[in-house]
Formats: structure tokens, sequence, C-alpha cells
């Protein structure tokens, strides 16, 4: 995982690709997809606390 501190921002990379996405600043909450290897990711960034979660998939179950 990339991510560099830089003037109170954060430049995200993907975790999987090393692709950078973003630059993150304090109070970002944000759902991204990777253009180049689509993994689609969490960034939560508040005041020093940076958080960065991908979703595997996502399944709903209907009742019958």
């Amino acid at each position: 995982m990339c991510i560099m501190r830089k003037h109170e921002k954060y430049i995200i990379c993907c975790p999987n690709c090393g692709k950078q996405l973003l630059k993150s600043k304090d109070g970002s909450e944000l759902e991204i997809e990777c253009p180049r290897c689509h993994s689609e990711l969490t960034v939560v960034h508040i005041g020093t606390e940076l958080k960065l979660h991908e979703r595997i998939s996502e399944y709903t179950a209907e009742s019958k």
C-alpha cells in the first residue's frame, strides 16, 4: 500500500496494483474504484488516522 504524507494530505495508491488514486484531506470518507484493476476501495481520513479497506464483494439474500 502506498500512502505518502504531503502538507497534511495523503496520497493514496491502490494496495493491489500500486496505481496512484487520489489525495485525501482531513474529514474525507470516500468509496472509489481503481481504474487499473477495478478494486473497490473505501478510504476514511479523520485527523491523523487513515483507513483503507478493500470491498471484496457484496451479496444480498432475498427471502421467498
